[in-house]
């Protein structure tokens, strides 16, 4: 009986600390999934405040960040593509 007292101790002492990581990454978790729901409101509502002249200036950015985005999904293709000839 004491060992299996000793045991379940041992169990509850070393699961502890993955239970409250798991809480903080939850929370963690959390706070980022409404920093993206802010992000996508934003997203949705600036074209609407925006002024023809404000939206002109941003062209150039947003184009610029199309093309790295091109890049990127380009460079991961090419790399699944490496992966499923091996």
């Amino acid at each position: 009986m004491f060992r299996r007292f000793i045991c379940l101790a041992l169990l509850v002492a070393v699961a502890a600390p993955a239970f409250a990581q798991s809480e903080e990454k939850a929370r963690h978790s959390q706070a980022v999934q409404a920093k993206f729901h802010q992000i996508d409101l934003l997203i949705q509502i600036l074209p609407l405040v925006l002024t023809k002249d404000q939206i002109n200036k941003l062209l150039p950015a947003i184009e610029q960040v199309r093309a790295k985005q091109k890049k990127a999904l380009e460079f991961e293709d090419d790399e699944i593509l490496k992966l499923e000839a091996k």
